[in-house]
């Protein structure tokens, strides 16, 4: 995971050195110097001015703390409150599918619909030895 984090501040360090300086001047130097710090390079990261910053190919812990930083320092506060208000809803939304994927109730009520069918057919076991399978060969042959 750290090697995650460290990359991720690699391709956040980049993409902030090509952002308008004025907006990178509206995050905090200590959470620059701490970008700056954490930033490893695992794997080449380049950053492409003709594309937009939804279509870079960037990891997700990534696109989080760009996230998180456009949250913080770059948003008006109605913009805030709008982007807080969306993700509190698709977090309830996400919670509500995993009650509901999960209901302990539900899961033992499709457990008592469900039969079990076992299988009650009775086999004969025979055990072929050579000379049985010498045997039924040579029938297939002379019969």
């Amino acid at each position: 995971m750290t090697n995650n984090i460290n990359q991720a501040m690699y391709e956040v360090s980049i993409i902030l050195d090509n952002t308008d300086k004025s907006l990178v001047q509206l995050i905090p130097e200590n959470i620059l110097m701490y970008i700056r710090k954490k930033a490893k390079k695992e794997k080449e990261f380049i950053y492409d001015k003709n594309k937009k910053l939804k279509d870079q190919q960037i990891t997700d812990t990534t696109r989080g703390i760009i996230t998180l930083i456009y949250r913080d320092y770059f948003c008006t506060e109605e913009q805030r409150k709008k982007y807080i208000e969306y993700y509190a809803k698709a977090k309830e939304k996400l919670e509500l599918e995993k009650k509901k994927k999960y209901n302990v109730d539900d899961l033992f009520q499709k457990n008592k619909q469900e039969k079990i069918e076992e299988n009650t057919k009775i086999e004969l076991y025979k055990k072929e030895t050579i000379w049985t399978r010498l045997k039924s060969k040579l029938q297939k042959i002379f019969g």
